[in-house]
C-alpha cells in the first residue's frame, strides 16, 4: 500500500513542501532556473496517481506555500507577514484547483496541457486583480533574452506556459515510461519543445542594440544600512553621500540627470519647512566649512537632480492623509525632480505602497486591527501609515537639442507593470526608479526587484534606471539587458560606489503598452473554453 493510499492528507501536504521548496530554489538567493522546468513534476505525478479528495488542497496548498517563500523578505519587518500577504493569493488558487478537478473528470485524469493552463491562467488574473507581478515560472528565465522578448505581448505569461508545459511533459513521460508506454508522451513533449523553439527564434529580431542614445545618467548607492538611517543625524547622511560622490565628483557633475534614492533626503515637514529650506540647510563639520544637501546637486548648465524624500503634513489640514500611528501627521514618499539644484520641476508620489513597511494592509474597520498595530510597531519600532499618491507625472530632459520625457517610481512600484505601462503609453522615452531595500535583510529581495526591471524593460522596451541605497542599482536597456551596475569587488549588494550609463532610448508601443495584460488573458479565455466545452459533454449536451 502506498503512502498515498495509507494517509492521504500527509502525502498531500508533502508533495505540496516539496513542489514549493523545488520551485523556491529555481528563483534567488540559490537561482537555479533549471529547476522551474522540473518543479512541478511531483506534484503532477502525485496527482495523476495520488487520492482525488485531497487534489483541491494540495494545488491550492503548493501555490500558497510558493507565494510564503517568495515573500520571504517581509518577515524582516514582520515574521508572520509573508503568511498573511499570502493569503489574498488563496482564493484565485482554490478556484485554479477546482478548474484544474473539473478538467480531471473527463477522463479520471488531468489532460497533460490542463495543469501548465491552469497555473498560468491562475497567474493571469492574479496579476490581473493585484496587480502585482511576482515570483511566476518566467520571472525565473529572466537570464533568457530571446524569450524574455515574448514579454512586450504576454508579459511573464508566454515564458511561464512553456516552461510549466515542460514539466507536464517530463511528467507523463515518467509516468507512461514506467508503464512501459513512453511513446503516449511524444505529443507532449513536441508541444514543449516547438514552443521554446518558437520562443527562441521570435525573440532574436528584437535583440537590437541601435537604439538611440539618451541623457548621461549617474546614480548615487551610498548603502547607508537601515539602522543608520533611522538613527543617525541629517549632517552624518550627508557625509555618507558626500563620500561617495567625492571621488566622482567630475563625473557627477557632467551628468545630464544626477539621481539620488529613496528617502535620501531627511523629511520635510510642511509648513514648517519646505524641500527649498532643505537644500540651504547648513551642516557644519569640525575644521571643514559649513555645506548644505543643496552642495550635493549638479548646477550650472540645467542639469536635473531626482531626489527621494518623506513629506509630512498635519493630519487634520488634508483628509487625504492616513494616520494610523495617531501622532497627528501623515506622509508621502516622494521623488521630486530639481533643475540647477533649486528649481522644482515636479514631485512624483509614492502610488503602490509596502505592505507592513509603509501601510498596513488591513481596513481598521475589520476585527483585530488593533492587536496588528500593536504586533507591528513591537516588531518594527513604529507603525507604518503612508498615503499613497496618485499622480504619475513625467519630467522632460534636454539631449542634443531635443527635449524627451521620463518617467520616475519609487521601489515597490516596480514589480506593478501598470505603473510603467501607464508612463510609456503617455510618453516616457525611459524610467527612472528609486529605492531603499536596506530594510530587507533577509530572503532574495533586491535580487527579485532586479529581475522586475528587467521584465518591465521588456515589456514596454523602455529603458530602466534603477539606483537603490544598498544595491542593486543598474542601467538595463529596452530588451532587458544589463549594461551597469555598482559592483565593488564582485559584490553588488551593501556597498558604495556610482552607477553611470547613457540611457538608450525607444519609443516603440508594444502590444503589452497598448492593451496591458489583455493579450495575457488568451490562457484564463481558453481555460474557460475548455470548461465550457466539458460541462457540456458531463451535461450530455451534444458536442
Amino acid at each position: 500500500m502506498s503512502l498515498g493510499e495509507r494517509w492521504p492528507r500527509l502525502s498531500t501536504v508533502l508533495m505540496a513542501v516539496v513542489t514549493a521548496l523545488l520551485f523556491h530554489a529555481a528563483q534567488p538567493p540559490l537561482d537555479l532556473p533549471w529547476l522551474a522546468w522540473v518543479a512541478w513534476i511531483p506534484w503532477m505525478v502525485w496527482h495523476a496517481a495520488g487520492p482525488r479528495r485531497h487534489a483541491v488542497l494540495g494545488f491550492s496548498l503548493t501555490l500558497y506555500l510558493q507565494v510564503v517563500l517568495s515573500l520571504g523578505w517581509v518577515a524582516s519587518l514582520e515574521p508572520w507577514g509573508p503568511w498573511f500577504i499570502a493569503l489574498l493569493t488563496v482564493p484565485f488558487s482554490v478556484g485554479g484547483a477546482w478548474a484544474l478537478e473539473i478538467l480531471t473528470r473527463a477522463k479520471g485524469r488531468a489532460p497533460w496541457w490542463a495543469c501548465p493552463l491552469v497555473l498560468v491562467s491562475v497567474d493571469v488574473v492574479r496579476e490581473a486583480v493585484l496587480g502585482v507581478a511576482w515570483g511566476s515560472a518566467g520571472h525565473t528565465q529572466w537570464r533568457w533574452l530571446e524569450a524574455l522578448q515574448s514579454a512586450a505581448v504576454l508579459r511573464a505569461h508566454g515564458i511561464s506556459f512553456v516552461v510549466l508545459l515542460a514539466n507536464s511533459a517530463l511528467a507523463l513521460l515518467w509516468i507512461a515510461a514506467r508503464r512501459g508506454a513512453w511513446r503516449r508522451s511524444l505529443p507532449a513533449l513536441g508541444c514543449a519543445v516547438a514552443g521554446a523553439l518558437l520562443l527562441h527564434v521570435a525573440g532574436m529580431p528584437a535583440l537590437r542594440d541601435d537604439f538611440e542614445h539618451g541623457p548621461l545618467v549617474v546614480g548615487v548607492q551610498p548603502s547607508i544600512p537601515q539602522v543608520v538611517k533611522l538613527r543617525h543625524t541629517s549632517a552624518q547622511i550627508w557625509e555618507r553621500h558626500r563620500a561617495v560622490l567625492g571621488p566622482g565628483a567630475t563625473r557627477a557633475a557632467a551628468a545630464d540627470i544626477l539621481v539620488f534614492p529613496e528617502t535620501t533626503f531627511p523629511p520635510v515637514r510642511d509648513p514648517d519647512r519646505t524641500l527649498a529650506a532643505l537644500l540651504e540647510q547648513p551642516y557644519h563639520f569640525e575644521g571643514a566649512v559649513a555645506e548644505n544637501f543643496g552642495s550635493l546637486l549638479p548646477r550650472g548648465r540645467g542639469q536635473l537632480s531626482v531626489v527621494g524624500y518623506s513629506r509630512h503634513v498635519r493630519s487634520s489640514d488634508d483628509p487625504r492623509l492616513g494616520d494610523a500611528e495617531g501622532n497627528g501627521w501623515g506622509e508621502w514618499n516622494m521623488a521630486a525632480v530639481l533643475r540647477d539644484g533649486h528649481e522644482l520641476l515636479g514631485e512624483n508620489p509614492k502610488r503602490m505602497l509596502v505592505p507592513f513597511g509603509e501601510y498596513i494592509p488591513w481596513p481598521k474597520n475589520w476585527p483585530l486591527h488593533s492587536a496588528i498595530l500593536s504586533g507591528v510597531k513591537s516588531s518594527a519600532g513604529y507603525v507604518p501609515d503612508m498615503t499613497p499618491g496618485k499622480d504619475a507625472p513625467l519630467f522632460p530632459v534636454r539631449v542634443d537639442g531635443k527635449e524627451v520625457r521620463f518617467g520616475c517610481t519609487i521601489c515597490f512600484e516596480v514589480v506593478f507593470p501598470e505603473e510603467f505601462r501607464r508612463s510609456a503609453a503617455q510618453g516616457a522615452a525611459f524610467n527612472i526608479n528609486i529605492s531603499n531595500d536596506a530594510w530587507f535583510t533577509l530572503g532574495a529581495e533586491q535580487e527579485m526587484m532586479d529581475i522586475g526591471v528587467r521584465f518591465r524593460a521588456a515589456e514596454c522596451r523602455r529603458s530602466v534606471f534603477r539606483v537603490s541605497n544598498a544595491g542593486i542599482s543598474t542601467l538595463i536597456d529596452p530588451c532587458g539587458r544589463e549594461l551597469a551596475r555598482v559592483r565593488v569587488e564582485g559584490r553588488s549588494k551593501d556597498v558604495a560606489g556610482l552607477i553611470e550609463g547613457r540611457v538608450p532610448l525607444c519609443d516603440t508601443l508594444t502590444p503589452a503598452v497598448r492593451w496591458g495584460i489583455l493579450p495575457a488573458c488568451m490562457f484564463p479565455a481558453l481555460l474557460l473554453a475548455a470548461l465550457a466545452l466539458r460541462w457540456r459533454r458531463g451535461s450530455g449536451c451534444p458536442s
